[in-house]
């Protein structure tokens, strides 16, 4: 391949009708359809389907963007104990005295 470049580079004179050939390569070049890249499944088999393919692709972003299961661990009486102290804040000020802190 980069010898093909190379000879074709090569090949362009440094006049409009080379310059109208590399224009002439480079139109044809974004006008090209890019290619259809397969994906795998879960066996490991390449897609070409359209079909299949956004179907891998569904089941892929469901398996990434899953809700997290979630656990808490603050027990009854750590939530006792903060709940305690919010209603001490709400009723006071924010200043405790060394008895109050438990």
């Amino acid at each position: 391949m980069a010898n093909e470049w190379t000879s074709f580079l090569g090949s362009i004179d440094n006049n409009a009708q080379g310059w109208s050939k590399l224009h002439k390569l480079n139109k044809r070049l974004l006008r090209k359809p890019p290619p259809v890249h397969p994906l795998q499944d879960h066996e490991g088999n390449l897609q070409f389907d359209p079909e299949t393919n956004a179907n891998i692709f569904s089941q892929s972003m469901e398996e990434q963007f899953k809700t997290l299961v979630t656990y808490c661990w603050v027990d009854d009486v750590v939530h006792d104990s903060i709940e305690q102290y919010d209603e001490a804040i709400n009723k006071k000020s924010i200043f405790f005295s060394p008895g109050e802190v438990h």
